[in-house]
């Protein structure tokens, strides 16, 4: 059981008014989109932490980005913003929902799939295990890049 809030599933219907509020809310439609026939899941979860962290907010936090289907435990605390947004693929009848989390620091545990599809992150880290984060808080000043890692 995922340890965090509920969050909903829009019908595909709703699919596009629910990332459309997150245009209005400051998330451009070119980070946003997800149309499978322009960018793979792996690179826009990557263009999604890239985002959030380098220019919403800066560097200034850590950054989480997960398939919120996954089994997971999850702890952040200092949370600055978050929410849930769909990658959803027009050639194929499936959505899949994502949790952007920022904040300050925390735990992750990721049970489910490891791989680049499902998950990805950028900040003041470090990973104990395959599964395991523990994010410390951002300093300012320092640039904290997205190191490479193999999916489990």
């Amino acid at each position: 059981m995922n340890e965090k809030e509920p969050h909903l599933h829009y019908p595909p219907s709703q699919h596009a008014t629910a990332n459309s509020r997150l245009e209005r809310e400051g998330l451009p439609g070119s980070i946003t989109r997800s149309d499978s026939d322009t960018i793979k899941r792996d690179a826009w979860v990557l263009r999604m932490v890239h985002h959030m962290f380098g220019e919403r907010h800066q560097g200034h936090y850590n950054v989480v980005v997960i398939n919120a289907d996954l089994e997971y435990r999850f702890k952040p605390e200092g949370v600055v913003e978050r929410f849930l947004i769909d990658y959803h693929n027009k050639h194929r009848p499936w959505v899949v929902p994502y949790e952007v989390v920022v904040f300050r620091e925390g735990t992750l545990e990721n049970m489910g799939d490891g791989g680049d599809i499902n998950w990805d992150w950028q900040g003041n880290f470090v990973r104990s295990d395959n599964r395991r984060l523990t994010f410390r808080p951002c300093v300012r000043g320092v640039v904290y890049k997205q190191h490479p890692w193999i999916a489990v």
